[in-house]
């Protein structure tokens, strides 16, 4: 079963497409299809991208041991499509721990599997075809043309039958997603970086706020409040080892550290407060 990316499924639909977007699309396909030349076998055989949204490149990989090594060749791999597509197509990767079928090709949902036996028999309009060779028109290479649009075919097909399975268009794009779900993948990341940048907002400009008092700005979960004052604690504790002077930096992690407000901090508090942080170190 083929589940491509939110790019080929919006490429194929759209009624008017530029050549820049065109182009832009094919290099992304580009990408895909060549992953194996461009990283080498050995991550190939671990690892398969799975789209390219806002130049950020998603993959799924077979494990949490290689998304930790692939984590640490970053900026190597980023170098490398770049290179290859010969423009800025990708800034940053997102690994990802995920299934997908033995002959690396495509991600493989183990709840759609069944379904996708299916996807031969699912025929194309007129219009849908000639979207596809519009698409790949300007593509020289014979094979890869016909690779992409017999993949693009396919993710169409697809489609069709996510569709006749009361799959929905997410809330915030056009791609399609299961019955269970509101938003894409994509989606949720991006909803999920947002809502975090939120609460961090809300932490600086007022560190003293509890999770309830926070709530009732900006809806959240416990863990979600906690992870960003961690990630707030530990980012101005570093402030204040660095910058021993800087008082404004000082107060801001007692505040958030105890949940105090301006007016409740003493030295005797500021004391207890670096102490625990140094023993922290």
């Amino acid at each position: 079963m083929i589940k491509i990316n939110k790019l080929i499924s919006t490429a194929i639909n759209e009624k008017a497409l530029n050549k820049d977007a065109n182009l832009q699309k094919l290099n992304n396909y580009n990408v895909l299809y060549h992953w194996e030349k461009i990283v080498g076998k050995d991550i190939a055989l671990q690892s398969i991208p799975v789209n390219i949204e806002n130049k950020i490149l998603f993959v799924a990989v077979n494990n949490s041991v290689w998304c930790q090594h692939l984590s640490m060749l970053k900026d190597d791999i980023i170098y490398k499509i770049n290179k290859f597509a010969g423009v800025l197509l990708v800034e940053d990767l997102k690994f990802r721990n995920q299934y997908y079928d033995k002959n690396k090709r495509a991600i493989v949902d183990k709840k759609e599997y069944n379904l996708a036996n299916n996807i031969a028999q699912i025929k194309l309009t007129k219009e849908e075809n000639d979207k596809v060779n519009e698409l790949t028109a300007t593509i020289t290479d014979e094979k890869l043309r016909k690779n992409l649009k017999k993949l693009m075919v396919k993710n169409l097909a697809f489609n069709k039958i996510k569709v006749d399975n009361n799959w929905h268009k997410c809330l915030n794009c056009d791609t399609l997603c299961s019955k269970q779900e509101q938003y894409c993948t994509v989606c949720k990341i991006q909803r999920k970086a947002e809502k975090a940048s939120k609460i961090r907002k809300l932490l600086i400009e007022a560190p003293w706020l509890t999770y309830a008092e926070l709530n009732s700005y900006e809806n959240c979960t416990s863990k979600e409040f906690i992870n960003e004052k961690i990630i707030l604690l530990n980012y101005y504790a570093d402030l204040v080892a660095n910058n021993k002077d800087n008082k404004i930096y000082l107060l801001t992690l007692v505040m958030l550290f105890n949940g105090a407000k301006m007016e409740e901090i003493n030295d005797n508090l500021i004391q207890k407060t670096l102490t625990k942080f140094r023993r922290k170190k």
